[in-house]
């Protein structure tokens, strides 16, 4: 039997109730409006000039380019992905969607995009020092696609519709402070040829950025053009709300007892504090002797790593977490830690902190 296995799942004590509210309170009471934060475009370099009076992004071969697409398919263990930087102002961003461009040959104007897979580094993927600061690889986070009314062309096929781009949106939910970041993509669809990602593409320049593209077969390296060798760009929007500021954030955890008896109360109390709008994430584990984790919540302790306040600002939120009489449980020493993460982040590896206690017979 697990440890806690035998805490009732709907223990709720009055100050937990409230506690809840208060965090549902903070959320709702900052409301802001989400804006375009960044674009790394153009995506179009001729307007009006595509299929049927759609713009254009035109692959111009008088510069000796001759790469209309960068592979950036998700075919189970054989993946291409595509990534480029963007830099975040003074005062961080709070990140909402993304939105990244592809296409399939000889698709109709209903998007074939079925997947996408994203994630942000702090540093250049292809370099071992970088991590990731937001995402999941095993996650599709495609949220919605549709025609962009680009087409992909050339000047030696100007007009031709064989090549729709379609948009892919990703619902995004990420606090960066100010810095420089790394966003890799990739894709699948339910078409054979593709998905391509165009790349930026501005007219009488060869070289629009400093992309780069991974094959698992061979690594990461730059996305040059396969004509010129120019290096590119790939385009794509970061919609959210500027922080508006530092921001900082401190949680702090107490346990009533350094040891326990089966019938005590077990009463764990928490302080959580932030300034500024940005979002965060707060975690209370319990470390069960001879293995296993159960996290507080507001309705009792659930197995797993589950956060206690999600998305929690500049409102500060204490009081009791967890107050019941502890039942029989395995003797031993219990940890109770504390994580404080930028919301959308994993959890940490360290805690912010640790306070044991012990189960006596």
């Amino acid at each position: 039997m697990n440890a806690f296995g035998t805490f009732p799942r709907v223990v709720r004590s009055i100050p937990v109730i409230a506690l809840f509210a208060v965090i549902g309170m903070a959320l709702a009471a900052t409301p802001a409006r989400a804006q375009q934060l960044y674009s790394n475009g153009p995506l179009a370099s001729v307007p009006g000039a595509g299929a049927n009076g759609a713009d254009a992004s035109r692959l111009q071969i008088n510069l000796g380019m001759n790469a209309l697409g960068f592979s950036a398919k998700i075919n189970g263990s054989f993946i291409r992905a595509v990534a480029d930087d963007f830099t975040v102002p003074a005062g961080g961003w709070n990140i909402s969607r993304i939105t990244v461009f592809a296409y399939h040959t000889d698709s109709s104007l209903a998007s074939p995009l079925t997947d996408l897979r994203m994630l942000i580094f702090d540093g250049p993927p292809d370099l071992p020092t970088s991590h990731v600061v937001f995402g999941n690889p095993a996650i599709n986070v495609l949220a919605a696609t549709s025609f962009t009314n680009v087409y992909r062309d050339s000047q030696s096929n100007p007009g031709s519709s064989r090549r729709p781009i379609m948009s892919a949106a990703a619902n995004v939910n990420a606090s960066l402070p100010a810095g420089t970041y790394w966003l890799v993509w990739g894709l699948a669809g339910s078409l054979g040829d593709g998905p391509w990602v165009p790349p930026v593409t501005i007219v009488g320049q060869a070289s629009t950025g400093n992309g780069l593209q991974l094959c698992t077969c061979s690594g990461w390296g730059p996305a040059n053009d396969s004509g010129n060798g120019a290096r590119q760009g790939f385009p794509f929007v970061i919609e959210g709300v500027p922080a508006g500021g530092t921001a900082s954030a401190s949680l702090s955890v107490t346990v009533n007892a350094t040891s326990l008896r089966a019938g005590d109360r077990l009463v764990i109390s928490g302080s959580l504090n932030g300034s500024g709008p940005t979002r965060y994430d707060a975690y209370i584990l319990i470390d069960v002797p001879g293995g296993g984790v159960y996290s507080i919540t507001p309705g009792g302790p659930v197995p797993g790593v589950v956060p206690y306040a999600r998305g929690f600002t500049a409102a500060p939120i204490g009081g009791v977490l967890l107050d019941l009489a502890l039942p029989q449980v395995p003797i031993g020493t219990y940890m109770v830690r504390s994580y404080l993460t930028l919301t959308g982040t994993p959890t940490p590896a360290t805690p912010v902190g640790q306070v044991p206690f012990s189960v006596v017979p």
